[in-house]
């Protein structure tokens, strides 16, 4: 982001901080694209508000939640890419949102002197729960887990990322607001 190394922009995914710990980079594999209601991104210097990892700016991504339906889904495509999806939402006193899905392919040949495959597998599985307890506040569980392995020259790359949130909201008036 602005000509900065990768480990200089912070993601947030659904306000959490998403960004590896050991090399504060972000692996764009462990969320799924079905998963992603929008993202917004703030460029420029943001280590005031976020610390040193936000110098070029910050990704917020927010996942889809509480939109009431159901939707499954199967793809087959070439290269052996196979890819299932399942997610349920709904709910009035107590909200809930339940996904999951898995996405592989068998990959394509790189060189053409090179056998190898460059094969890709993907798990994902979120659940948010929300209840309003009365005209001001909310309460609010969200569970995000991506998993993700990738066929490299080198071997084999796995990268994870697992999410755990539980928030509280509440509103004082109609300027003023809290969250835990």
């Amino acid at each position: 982001l602005r000509g900065a190394n990768a480990n200089q922009t912070l993601v947030l995914v659904d306000g959490l901080r998403a960004s590896a710990l050991s090399n504060g980079e972000f692996d764009w594999n462990s969320i799924a694209p079905n998963q992603i209601n929008r993202i917004e991104v703030v460029r420029g210097p943001l280590a005031s508000l976020y610390g040193s990892d936000a110098i070029a700016g910050v990704i917020q991504i927010f996942t889809n939640r509480f939109q009431p339906g159901y939707a499954l889904e199967q793809t087959l495509g070439s290269y052996g890419t196979r890819k299932s999806r399942a997610e349920f939402s709904g709910g009035e006193e107590w909200k809930y949102a339940i996904s999951a899905g898995t996405t592989h392919t068998d990959g394509l040949q790189n060189l053409i002197n090179n056998p190898k495959k460059y094969s890709f597998d993907q798990n994902s599985a979120s659940l948010a729960i929300a209840r309003q307890v009365d005209g001001n506040r909310q309460l609010k569980f969200n569970f995000n887990q991506n998993e993700s392995k990738s066929a490299l020259d080198r071997g084999p790359s796995n990268s994870s990322s697992f999410n755990r949130s539980f928030d509280y909201e509440s509103r004082v008036n109609d300027n003023w607001s809290y969250s835990v």
